[in-house]
C-alpha cells in the first residue's frame, strides 16, 4: 500500500481524470479481494489476496485527497486537509473495535458487507466525480 501510494501521488499530478480511473480501479480492487477473502482458507493466499485490496488503497488514498485539497481555495485548504486528517484518524481509531465486533458476529458477513461497501462507494465515485477536461483545476 506504502509503495502503491507513493508512485500513484507521484504521477498523477493534477490529472483529475486519472485520478478518477484510479478510484474506481482502487475500489475495485478492494471489491474483488474482500469477496475473494469469503472463500479463502489458506494463510498464505489469503495474505495475497489482501495484498491486492493493499493496492487498491494505495491507488485511492492519493487521488482523494489530491481532489480534496485542490477542491477549496488556498484560504480554506488548512481546514479542510485538518478535518480531512481527523475523519482519517478517527476511522483508524475505529477500525479496530469494529471489526471485532464484526468478526465476533460472522467472518462471511463482514468480508460481504466490506465489499459490499467499497463496491457502492467506487460506483458513487464512478457516477459522481466529474473530472476536468483539460485534467488540472
Amino acid at each position: 500500500m506504502c509503495t502503491t501510494s507513493y508512485v500513484t501521488g507521484s504521477k498523477i499530478g493534477k490529472n483529475q481524470p486519472i485520478m478518477k480511473k484510479l478510484i474506481v480501479l482502487g475500489f475495485l480492487f478492494m471489491t474483488i479481494s474482500y469477496g475473494l477473502l469469503t472463500f479463502i482458507k489458506p494463510l498464505v493466499l489469503f495474505i495475497s489476496i489482501l495484498a491486492l485490496s493493499s493496492l487498491g488503497t494505495g491507488f485511492v488514498l492519493p487521488c482523494i485527497n489530491s481532489l480534496i485539497t485542490n477542491a477549496v481555495g488556498a484560504q480554506r485548504r488548512g481546514f479542510v486537509t485538518s478535518l480531512y486528517g481527523s475523519v482519517r484518524f478517527l476511522g483508524v481509531a475505529i477500525g479496530p473495535p469494529v471489526f471485532s465486533r464484526l468478526m465476533e458476529w460472522s467472518k462471511l458477513g463482514m468480508f460481504l458487507s466490506i465489499a459490499s461497501l467499497t463496491f457502492v462507494v467506487g460506483l458513487l465515485a464512478l457516477l459522481l466525480i466529474h473530472p476536468n477536461k483539460e485534467g488540472a483545476k
